[in-house]
């Protein structure tokens, strides 16, 4: 086991305190909305950035370190995620000072189911890429995510140009959904073909349709109005989990010798 040493934890101490500063100055200075601001933004932004710093850490293969340390830091991590999106939420209620849209609200209340989807999609492909060593593993977390800031961005912006039905609120909230299950169902396609000779693919394959299935019912929420709650907009999301549903069959004996 490696040793571990306080300096280790300096930059997170020096960061804190950054911020400790800077809500004691404000005030003093007399900027109290801007501290606002800043509060509202600082507070999602930090639990969601150390959320993934802790899953990139411990979200890696037991084999690099005792299991149950590596379980118990994994989950506190994609805790901090979930705590994170309670506090965006509590920073658009309180910057709209207003009801949140429906659409907005089963969204945020979706983003946890979502983000371990991809959490678990996305550590596959690392060990994938680590094992097959197709793309240097720094470089592959990079182009994901630029890529998918930037598709999320151009969603926004088209949303606001020409879908002005589309609040801004909703889009903001509603297309990084929508990017992210592109981006999940594009990498399951990719496993799949990396697989195609194998029995996993059966299963990645039922994976593949339901997060493709899901995508279509998130991105009527995205690009439509008065969507949430129709017949077929639920039914999509009934299809969707039939077939994790039926993947998860599949998989069950995956790796066990057979009986």
């Amino acid at each position: 086991m490696q040793q571990t040493r306080w300096s280790d934890t300096v930059p997170i101490f020096i960061l804190g305190l950054g911020i400790l500063l800077v809500f004691l100055f404000l005030p003093l200075a007399g900027f109290d909305n801007a501290l606002s601001i800043v509060s509202l933004i600082l507070t999602p932004l930090i639990a969601f950035m150390l959320g993934i710093f802790g899953l990139r850490i411990f979200g890696r293969g037991s084999e690099e370190r005792e299991d149950q340390i590596q379980t118990l830091y994994l989950w506190l991590s994609i805790g901090l995620l979930m705590l994170s999106l309670s506090e965006l939420a509590t920073s658009i209620v309180k910057t709209i000072q207003s009801p949140l849209p429906i659409e907005v609200t089963v969204g945020l209340v979706q983003m946890p189911g979502l983000l371990l989807w991809g959490f678990g999609i996305l550590q596959y492909l690392r060990s994938v890429n680590s094992a097959l060593e197709l793309l240097n593993s720094d470089r592959l977390w990079s182009v994901l995510l630029i890529g998918t800031t930037l598709a999320t961005l151009f969603l926004v912006v088209i949303n606001a140009v020409y879908n002005p039905l589309i609040g801004s609120i909703e889009s903001i909230v509603m297309s990084p959904l929508v990017i992210g299950l592109v981006l999940f169902t594009s990498v399951t396609l990719g496993l799949v073909w990396i697989f195609r000779q194998g029995e996993f693919a059966k299963s990645l394959v039922l994976i593949f349709i339901g997060f493709f299935i899901y995508l279509i019912r998130t991105a009527q929420w995205a690009l439509a109005t008065s969507i949430l709650g129709n017949p077929s907009n639920s039914l999509f999301a009934l299809e969707a989990f039939m077939f994790f549903g039926a993947a998860f069959i599949l998989a069950r004996n995956l790796g066990n010798p057979s009986q």
